[in-house]
């Protein structure tokens, strides 16, 4: 099964330029982040542990940004981020929900985006073959997560990408990340 998802409903802040907002005891397990952001320079936004250490990067756009990203504690040292801090210049909104709350993708037709998105799939599928495709200029990133182990990468290029790779099974999520248009289709 999949590792346990935050017990909250969804948690959501938002604000005008930089902040730090707490977390402590509301994050124990993957969980996707929808972030959004209207001004024109950088928007980050930063997981720090309990001590205050910089626990991981979720986001690091410049200008306007819409998109889901994963966070997973297997991603951060093992411990659920305290607090996030955020750098923007304008607007902007977190949203935070459980991974496997995230829209659903049957993992037998075809997937098709843009962006940073975060799927969740049935927790019955098998190992395949997909074949990937990215029309962007900068990092096409997919990763599949399947339950006992954190993530298989499925591709870490940058510009164009056309190619087939090995979805192993029992993968209950995928996280895209990319700048372009992006699909994933199984067979």
């Amino acid at each position: 099964a999949p590792p346990a998802a935050p017990a909250q409903q969804t948690l959501h802040f938002e604000g005008t330029g930089p902040t730090v907002f707490a977390l402590e005891g509301l994050i124990t397990r993957a969980a996707a982040v929808t972030l959004t952001h209207d001004g024109s320079r950088n928007f980050i936004v930063t997981a720090f542990d309990a001590a205050g250490a910089r626990d991981g990067g979720v986001a690091n756009e410049i200008g306007p940004f819409a998109g889901t990203v994963m966070l997973d504690t297997s991603d951060l040292d093992g411990d659920p981020p305290a607090s996030m801090e955020v750098q923007a210049d304008g607007n902007w909104s977190i949203d935070i929900n459980a991974a496997t709350a995230a829209p659903a993708w049957d993992g037998v037709s075809p997937l098709t985006g843009a962006g940073k998105q975060v799927y969740s799939v049935p927790a019955k599928t098998k190992a395949q073959r997909v074949t990937l495709t990215h029309d962007g200029t900068r990092n096409f990133i997919v990763s599949a997560y399947t339950t006992g182990r954190f993530s298989s990468g499925l591709v870490n290029e940058i510009g164009p990408y056309n190619g087939q790779k090995m979805m192993a099974k029992d993968v209950y999520l995928v996280a895209v990340q990319a700048d372009g248009n992006w699909s994933i289709t199984p067979g």
